[in-house]
């Protein structure tokens, strides 16, 4: 059985080669030689893995560039969908980029696509990079609102936005409301809200 076009691409994807993948992608839009044409879903995934590629190796713009195509694609099965958003979005993270990653999230919500906790945490992720610890915490607010549980990753990102601005009270707040929803402090939380325990003059809290 031949593997998939979408699987090569992810293979290169994961292996950071990224340029590679792009041809991988035009070869699989145009028409095989055998006459078959591929489905749309598999264009779909295509799409997806090549963005994913991308993302992995900062190559957010190209990234948001096939998104832009796949909206712009008359068959309604190859449009985007939250995988799609999520490459997208988690491409703006690393390239910090948190505008884009904001108005990504919006555009999802308008399309009627219903973002999920990798969506949120990717979001958040691209706040943090760009210390903004209130849209963190509005985010993360807003996710009850959309019935999603944070978990350490969503609460690791804003007690990292946190530890930059030093808001240590803040931090403790999230640290309580970690331990009231049963979510595990993990190290690269507990040394986000010791940071902003140190940046914020209250080191006696960061011990406790």
């Amino acid at each position: 059985i031949a593997e998939a076009p979408s699987a090569r691409i992810a293979a290169l994807g994961r292996n950071g080669a990224w340029r590679e993948a792009l041809v991988e992608l035009a070869a699989a839009r145009r028409s095989p030689s055998d006459g078959r044409a591929i489905e749309a879903d598999e264009q779909r995934r295509c799409a997806n893995a090549a963005m994913s590629a991308c993302e992995r190796s900062r190559q957010w713009e190209r990234s948001l560039a096939i998104l832009h195509e796949l909206w712009e694609d008359s068959d309604v099965q190859c449009r985007p969908n939250v995988v799609s958003y999520n490459a997208a979005i988690t491409g703006c993270a690393r390239g910090s980029r948190w505008q884009l990653s904001e108005t990504l999230l919006d555009e999802m919500r308008s399309r009627h696509l219903t973002p999920e906790i990798l969506t949120y945490n990717a979001t958040l992720n691209s706040y943090e990079k760009g210390s903004k610890w209130q849209q963190c915490l509005g985010l993360l607010r807003s996710m009850s609102g959309a019935a999603l549980v944070p978990d350490v990753h969503s609460y690791g990102a804003v007690l990292a936005a946190l530890a930059r601005g030093g808001d240590w009270q803040r931090g403790l707040e999230c640290m309580e409301e970690m331990r009231q929803r049963s979510v595990v402090l993990d190290l690269l939380s507990y040394s986000s809200l010791m940071h902003a325990c140190l940046r914020g003059g209250a080191w006696e809290h960061g011990l406790q």
